[in-house]
């Protein structure tokens, strides 16, 4: 049995053009940032577990848009996919979507955030 495909990973975020502060969080297989980057973030990883790759960008013009990205990645990243699997990331995203609910309704000061997500979850049998 031969090593398990790799693919190589690009990542960039940027505040865009409009706001004062950066909306996006990302990750790639557990690392996690939530600040614009001033360069290409690049890595190679084996894809014998679960490659997750997720970005979440703030939606601009509600309230706290950054808190929930940061939010959304953070807990993605800390969940353990066993194999790359639709229905584990739509499970992990329902869970993240009522938590951020939940805490819109314990803190008033963050009504109307969110943000939107994708998500891609590769392995040695998805391939791509």
């Amino acid at each position: 049995m031969g090593a398990a495909p790799s693919i190589e990973v690009t990542a960039f975020t940027h505040r865009g053009l409009l706001r004062e502060h950066n909306e996006d969080s990302i990750t790639i297989a557990g690392w996690v940032s939530d600040v614009a980057m001033s360069g290409l973030r690049r890595s190679r990883h084996e894809l014998a577990a679960p490659l997750l790759c997720a970005v979440a960008d703030g939606m601009g013009g509600h309230a706290a848009g950054e808190i929930a990205s940061r939010y959304a990645i953070k807990r993605l990243a800390a969940e353990p996919f066993a194999a790359a699997e639709a229905s584990a990331v739509a499970a992990a995203l329902a869970a993240v979507n009522a938590e951020l609910y939940q805490t819109m309704r314990s803190d008033r000061s963050l009504a109307g955030m969110g943000t939107t997500v994708t998500v891609a979850l590769l392995d040695e049998e998805s391939g791509t």
